[in-house]
């Protein structure tokens, strides 16, 4: 995380969200990177409403995760690979019903 901060100004909630992805080799040389930066702004009545500043967090972090997405995808597609189940392996997610307390 590179930035990450959440600004109240009156009627005002500014949140600016900033991260970056080092790929590093062994010996410590930078062999790629990406960044990626997401920002919002509520005012007026929507900015003083109780739960104002979470869901302002919760749509920043939302666009973070895109646009960390899409510059992954564009700067280090040659890093990624597609990923199935491993021999041996844990399998795929399943899910238990829990006795009731």
């Amino acid at each position: 995380v590179t930035t990450a901060s959440l600004l109240r100004d009156r009627a005002r909630l500014t949140c600016l969200l900033g991260c970056r992805l080092e790929i590093l080799s062994p010996q410590g040389a930078r062999l790629g990177f990406i960044e990626a930066q997401a920002s919002r702004v509520v005012t007026g009545p929507e900015a003083e409403r109780p739960r104002a500043a979470d869901l302002v967090l919760r749509r920043t972090m939302d666009d973070l995760n895109v646009e960390f997405e899409f510059q992954l995808r564009r700067n280090l597609k040659d890093w990624l690979v597609t990923a199935g189940p491993v021999p041996g392996g844990v399998g795929e997610v399943t899910q238990e019903e829990l006795p009731k307390p």
